[in-house]
């Protein structure tokens, strides 16, 4: 966590303890307080968004170029990532040029993701995968005392280590061992 933050980010901190969702709450704080990005940030936002996109090797191509029409529904005022845009499954299929059906599995690859969220039939919300996670990271280190029972934490913890010890060296045949080595041998 930053030594000095903005007003917003404080205000959206102690709302996100009391269990709002700290991008939401930012985000209102931020507009309460006229904090608005220039226009040109808009632009970068999204730029971002199809540069980290283009990058992530684990999206398959066709995902990549759902997520890309559906990044020209950034608003020209946008300036936060979380970004929710509206759209038709048959539209996007027919702008993209590929079947409804090859579309939702794209959708749903990108979801499944991380790449959105919040999908309905009509809206879904465009983010990075793990967005959030360097803060939620820093909120549970700052915790001064997140163990309520550290003696039955540490059983558990052993209890882990033991298991994943003992699945590694004996190891049993998994549904991911299996869909692994057909992989590897062509079947997939």
């Amino acid at each position: 966590m930053p030594k000095k933050q903005s007003t917003a980010s404080k205000k959206a901190r102690t709302d996100a303890q009391q269990g709002a969702k700290f991008t939401t709450a930012h985000r209102e704080h931020s507009q309460a307080q006229g904090v608005h990005a220039p226009r040109t940030q808009c632009a970068s936002s999204r730029e971002e968004y199809l540069n980290e996109l283009w990058d992530a090797n684990d999206v398959p191509e066709m995902a990549k170029v759902c997520l890309y029409e559906l990044a020209d529904g950034f608003p020209p005022d946008h300036y936060w990532m979380d970004c929710t845009v509206t759209y038709s499954m048959e539209a996007l299929a027919d702008t993209v040029g590929l079947d409804e059906e090859a579309v939702e599995f794209s959708i749903d690859i990108a979801e499944e993701l991380g790449w959105i969220k919040d999908r309905t039939d009509t809206s879904l919300t465009l983010r990075y995968p793990q967005q959030d996670l360097e803060m939620w990271v820093a909120y549970l280190r700052e915790m001064e005392s997140p163990m309520t029972d550290p003696a039955r934490y540490e059983e558990k913890k052993k209890r882990l280590a033991a298991e994943v010890a003992s699945l590694r060296g004996d190891p049993k045949i998994t549904a991911q061992l299996l869909r692994d080595t057909a992989r590897s041998l062509g079947y997939m």
